[in-house]
């Protein structure tokens, strides 16, 4: 079952995809007449990191941006990592592992996180108060498109209220971040108001706009036989 790894293709526009031993799946932000095996329609918020940085603020949700003005003068640290080194993505690995451990969520893909780093499309954003980590924002990237991944925070920082303002106050400065790379999108990563309402209530308080995307996953025709050849072994052993 080694052979049959899953290659994935981030930001898909159209091109060809060479086929070996392996599921093919792909994340795209348009429609493409894809002869893929199955398609998932998902929908994501997006801010145009064209605009001017005082629009983009104030299409900000107005209890949020009160609460970033209220976190602009605490005594807050931001960091970014554009290039982390293995020993950075272990540790943050380790991290979030505990974060979802507590929370009941799923934890980062490995593969996908060293895969990111190799190809250097991941990049890493943090909140600290007096060298202690508060919040996390987790990226990756091409030269136009920047998707939030992951977030958490420190499990052991208890005041809520300013780990929530460090939170909204991180969304800020990525943003600001990112326009000056010169990114021209920044993605939350996906909503869903019936599966998870508050976090997508969230993502939409900073004003951005509601857009499909879509993700096909398509199986290689080694895999297919190889499962083909199986079921017909079960039945004459059966």
């Amino acid at each position: 079952f080694l052979l049959f790894k899953k290659k994935e293709i981030w930001f898909y526009n159209g091109e060809s995809i060479n086929e070996a031993g392996y599921t093919t799946y792909c994340y795209v932000q348009n429609n493409f007449n894809l002869q893929f095996d199955s398609e998932l329609k998902e929908f994501t918020t997006t801010l145009d990191l064209t605009q001017h940085e005082n629009d983009l603020f104030n299409s900000i949700n107005t209890t949020f941006k009160y609460h970033i003005r209220k976190a602009h003068k605490q005594n807050f640290q931001f960091i970014s990592t554009s290039n982390p080194s293995v020993d950075d993505c272990k540790k943050l690995i380790k991290l979030f592992k505990e974060f979802a451990a507590v929370k009941k969520i799923i934890a980062m893909n490995k593969r996908r996180i060293f895969a990111l780093q190799q190809s250097n499309n991941i990049l890493i954003t943090t909140i600290k108060q007096e060298n202690t980590d508060i919040v996390t924002h987790v990226y990756l990237y091409d030269k136009n498109r920047i998707v939030l991944m992951h977030t958490f925070h420190n499990l052991n920082y208890l005041d809520h209220q300013i780990r929530g303002y460090a939170n909204k106050y991180l969304h800020w400065k990525d943003i600001l971040l990112f326009k000056e790379m010169n990114f021209k999108i920044y993605d939350f990563g996906g909503i869903d108001l019936e599966k998870v309402p508050g976090i997508s209530h969230f993502k939409l308080s900073y004003g951005g706009k509601t857009e499909e995307v879509n993700s096909y996953t398509r199986i290689a025709p080694a895999f297919k036989l190889f499962f083909k050849l199986y079921k017909l072994l079960r039945k004459k052993n059966k």
